[in-house]
C-alpha cells in the first residue's frame, strides 16, 4: 500500500522533471542547441552531489540531537525528517523554474532552479523511508517491499 504511491511518484516526478529543459530551453526566449540543452543536465548533477553529501551529514547530527532529546533512545522515526528537505527542494525547484521560465527570466534562473530540483532527488525520499525507517522497524515487511520495488 505505502510502496505504490511512493513508487509511482520515483517513476513519474524524474521523467517529467528530464523533459523540462527540452520543452523550454528549444523555445523562445532561449533558443537554446541541443548541446546547450544537454549541458543544462550539469546543474542537476552538481544539486545532486551536494544535496547527498548535505543530507549525509545533516541526518546524522538531527538523529544524534533527537536522540539526546529522547533520553539516550533512538527511534527509526528519527530518520523521516530528512524527507522534508526533499519536499521542500522539490517544491522550491519546481515552482522556481516554472515561474522563472513563465517569465522569461536569464536561462541561469530556470537552470538553478533545475539544479534545485536535483539538490535532493524524490528517489532518495524512497530511500530514506525503506532503507533507514523501514529495516530497522520491520526487517520483513523490508524484504516484501525490496521485492515489489523491483
Amino acid at each position: 500500500m505505502v510502496n505504490c504511491p511512493v513508487g509511482s511518484s520515483c517513476t513519474n516526478l524524474p521523467s517529467i522533471v528530464s523533459s523540462f529543459p527540452s520543452c523550454t530551453a528549444n523555445r523562445r526566449p532561449y533558443d537554446m542547441s541541443s548541446l546547450s540543452v544537454g549541458l543544462l543536465y550539469i546543474a542537476p548533477f552538481i544539486g545532486g552531489v551536494l544535496g547527498s553529501s548535505i543530507a549525509g551529514k545533516c541526518s546524522d547530527i538531527v538523529c544524534r540531537w533527537m536522540t539526546r532529546r529522547n533520553g539516550g533512545v533512538f527511534e527509526p522515526e528519527f530518520r523521516l525528517v530528512m524527507v522534508a528537505l526533499v519536499a521542500l527542494s522539490t517544491v522550491l525547484g519546481l515552482w522556481g523554474f516554472g515561474w522563472s521560465a513563465q517569465v522569461e527570466d536569464p536561462w541561469i534562473a530556470p537552470t538553478v532552479f533545475f539544479g534545485v530540483i536535483g539538490t535532493f532527488p524524490n528517489p532518495s525520499a524512497e530511500e530514506i523511508f525503506f532503507q533507514t525507517f523501514l529495516l530497522p522497524l520491520h526487517r520483513i515487511f523490508f524484504v516484501i517491499c525490496l521485492l515489489f520495488e523491483a
